[in-house]
């Protein structure tokens, strides 16, 4: 028999390790952080504003929960993966008197997230422009390149707005409830990358070390909890070491699904019917001569259905079977012992005679 190449084993180990090397070496080394995580000083993190916040007297902590109603502090929304549950108790949080701060345009909080925003310059500053905000009075404008994709969005009668024209800015402030909703047209000036340059470090002390408030609250989705699905939990390189491992599963079942040569003929079986069997064993035994072997197994068989119908068990003495024999059957006494004991037969007339008298017995009895 022809032995299969071990080029697809190969294949199949090759696509192993490259599944392993994706799950596993592939998976970052340290401690893994999220864009806009205060604790994460990537590029794309916020370690830097959390550290300029606390340098000046405030408290920041990252929760999952909204401050109780009343608390002194400021909520910041960098990205709005919350729960509706989490929506809503904010915005009543906001209603009863809270300051909210969002940066995620498409945020369902932010202000402007139902409508088209406006890009400003893509060099230079974006100047303070019409600003109605007091707060924000002391800063010149924004550097155009640290607020890279970020956009300015129209102004409602109620708004108040920065950084942009009378018409259209890149923060804006409505009133909600009894409190007040800031959004701005992106997070970048509060990202660890661009909070060094010009005008973005003084826009976060202004909106968010506010007079009155000594902490700033920075609310996280709850990853079992949000309104993102299952599959976009899981992270990319587990999908990729899966399909790996998909592509070794149907690489390994079609190497293994090959036939190499010519196909093997295999002979059936010799099937021997039962009749043939018994035929066969008797001829067996009658070439042997053991003619009275024969005749005790024929005694044994009788003794066992007689004792069956007697109602009694196969080992009880000859004595006593031929005489419940009388007294049930009506037979003579001595007719069952004669049978079932005595000399064997030692030829085979012998043995035919006493399997027609055994025979006979049977007959009786049933």
């Amino acid at each position: 028999m022809r032995r299969r190449p071990a080029v697809g084993g190969l294949a199949v180990l090759v696509l192993l390790a490259v599944a392993v090397a994706v799950a596993v070496v592939g998976r970052p080394s340290g401690t893994v952080t999220t864009p806009f995580d205060p604790a994460s000083t990537a590029g794309d993190g916020t370690r830097a504003l959390a550290d300029l916040l606390r340098a000046d007297g405030i408290d920041v902590r990252a929760s999952l929960a909204v401050p109780a109603l009343g608390a002194p502090a400021t909520v910041l929304v960098l990205d709005d993966r919350l729960s509706r549950d989490q929506r809503a108790d904010l915005l009543a949080w906001v209603d009863a008197g809270g300051a909210l701060v969002v940066t995620d345009p498409d945020s369902a909080l932010h202000p402007g997230a139902d409508v088209d925003g406006g890009a400003g310059p893509a060099f230079g500053t974006w100047a303070r422009g019409a600003c109605s905000i007091d707060r924000l009075a002391a800063i010149g404008g924004l550097d155009a390149l640290a607020l890279e994709d970020d956009v300015a969005y129209p102004l409602a009668p109620e708004d108040r707005g920065c950084f942009g024209t009378a018409t259209r800015a890149f923060v804006l402030e409505r009133p909600t409830g009894a409190g007040r909703v800031t959004a701005l047209g992106g997070a970048s000036p509060f990202l660890n990358r661009n909070l060094d340059r010009e005008g973005n470090a003084g826009l976060a002390l202004a909106l968010l070390a506010r007079e009155g408030r000594s902490a700033v609250v920075v609310l996280r989705s709850d990853p079992l909890g949000g309104d993102r699905t299952l599959a976009q939990l899981v992270p990319t390189r587990v999908w990729m070491a899966l399909a790996q491992l998909g592509v070794a599963f149907l690489v390994l079942a079609w190497w293994r699904s090959r036939r190499l040569g010519a196909p093997v003929l295999e002979r059936d079986p010799v099937t021997l019917p039962g009749s043939g069997l018994v035929v066969a064993a008797g001829a067996l035994a009658a070439r042997s001569g053991h003619a009275a072997h024969t005749a005790s197994r024929l005694r044994d068989d009788a003794r066992c259905h007689l004792a069956t119908r007697l109602g009694v068990d196969a080992s009880t003495p000859l004595g006593e079977l031929d005489a419940l024999a009388c007294a049930r059957l009506g037979m003579s006494s001595g007719t069952v012992s004669a049978l079932l004991a005595g000399p064997l037969p030692t030829d085979d007339d012998g043995l035919v005679a006493l399997a027609a008298r055994l025979d006979q017995l049977r007959q009786e009895v049933s």
